[in-house]
């Protein structure tokens, strides 16, 4: 199924797409209780709140401009006819080893008209694409996914968890500004020891710009892009306020080296001076043990797929 780039006249299609992967839109009514809805009755916001950006036109073209600007990679599958029957996104990082120049498929939808095998297809063409290696973040319970990447040579490599932290002052030397700079470049050779459910090029691009701006009810929530020096590691943190709790933050780290306690002081003491009374952060073991012991692990898990060239 050949690719070809994708473009803004595609938007309409792609967000038709989506849509038609949503079973029930509901909108939560003042007593708390979801009513079901037509897509057509609600807001942008509402509708972001279903799966992102290709939920909402609106959203979705601003999306794919950022894309094709630069940020990454968008691909339309066409039939033999050049119908389009399917729409991919690709981020390229290049990070510490051992991933090295790894692409990440980060998005993937298909025509209500597609072949069944479509995404085998999509996926085959996209693997021609040469770089050190591929990855792909699905559920740790998604057992269908994982069965289809493994045919592809895809295997775990990585296991999130989602952890939670309270924030606390601490007694270590640090440093945090302010850092909008939005330059992907900034992070070139880096890890991404937090928050890293695709690769840390399709983090950045989608948490560090200030392209949701446009959408008052997400801007509204409190984001931070900061720099942070703490004993000697460098990183960039992404704080975002809770969308059902603004005591709580999700918390994003980008960073040269491996993550140690002293950011952990750092971000718990500069969430505390900040109002926030709790974080999550999602994190392999390796992570979590400079989280501290206090750090709760919670059910959700997700996990990395690889695949070497």
């Amino acid at each position: 199924m050949p690719l070809r780039p994708a473009t803004l006249e595609d938007a309409t299609l792609i967000c038709q797409w989506s849509q038609q992967t949503i079973e029930r839109w509901q909108r939560l009514n003042a007593q708390g209780i979801a009513d079901d809805l037509p897509c057509e009755q609600l807001s942008i916001y509402e509708r972001w709140l279903h799966g992102g950006a290709w939920m909402s036109l609106e959203t979705g073209i601003l999306w794919l401009s950022h894309i094709l600007r630069g940020a990454g990679k968008a691909w339309i599958a066409t039939d033999e006819t050049g119908e389009a029957m399917g729409y991919a996104e690709v981020f390229m990082s290049e990070e510490l080893p051992p991933l090295g120049k790894v692409a990440s498929l980060t998005y993937l939808s298909l025509s209500s008209n597609a072949p069944p095998d479509a995404r085998d297809l999509i996926l085959q063409e996209l693997l021609e694409i040469k770089v050190s290696a591929w990855s792909v973040g699905i559920s740790a319970y998604d057992e269908e996914s994982l069965a289809f990447y493994s045919q592809y040579g895809f295997t775990p490599t990585q296991t999130l968890q989602l952890y939670r932290l309270h924030t606390a002052s601490g007694q270590g030397f640090y440093k945090i500004t302010d850092q909008p700079n939005p330059d992907a470049s900034q992070i070139k050779g880096w890890a991404m020891p937090t928050g890293r459910l695709t690769n840390a090029r399709h983090a950045w691009e989608t948490h560090w710009t200030a392209l949701w701006d446009a959408v008052p009810p997400i801007a509204k929530r409190r984001v931070h892009r900061l720099r942070c020096s703490a004993s000697g590691h460098e990183a960039f943190l992404h704080f975002e306020e809770s969308l059902y709790d603004p005591r709580i933050a999700e918390v994003r780290c980008w960073s040269m080296k491996a993550f140690a306690s002293p950011l952990t002081v750092a971000i718990r003491d500069w969430a505390q001076r900040n109002g926030y009374r709790q974080l999550t952060l999602w994190a392999d073991n390796s992570v979590a043990t400079a989280l501290g012991s206090d750090a709760e692990a919670s059910p959700q898990q997700h996990l990395m797929l690889t695949r070497p060239l």
